[in-house]
């Protein structure tokens, strides 16, 4: 019983994926994308991880993969990105509408 509440909490709590951060993995050859990372101190690994819904960025985290990778932060944190990074205007009642 125990195992099978663990299974579904994670299904249930994964996050979405974020395909213009999986295109970016896809597209970019591997080396530059070591270099890229180790350059803004963060990993391939956890780039993966958070495009594809298994981690939810951190804010100094997003800013690093921003500059790695050229994604937008407000893409990798859609609900909230106003509050994590301040510097970031906060969306109108039409860019929720069109969602």
């Amino acid at each position: 019983m125990y195992m099978y509440h663990i299974v579904h909490m994670k299904k249930s709590t994964k996050q979405r994926r974020i395909q213009a951060l999986i295109a970016w993995l896809k597209e970019t050859p591997a080396d530059l994308i070591r270099t890229k990372c180790q350059e803004f101190k963060t990993t391939p690994e956890y780039v993966r991880q958070i495009a594809y819904g298994y981690k939810i960025v951190g804010p100094i985290k997003g800013v690093a993969i921003q500059r790695a990778t050229g994604v937008a932060r407000e893409l990798m944190r859609p609900n909230d990105y106003w509050e994590i990074w301040p510097d970031l205007k906060a969306p109108t009642a039409k860019i929720e509408e069109k969602q």
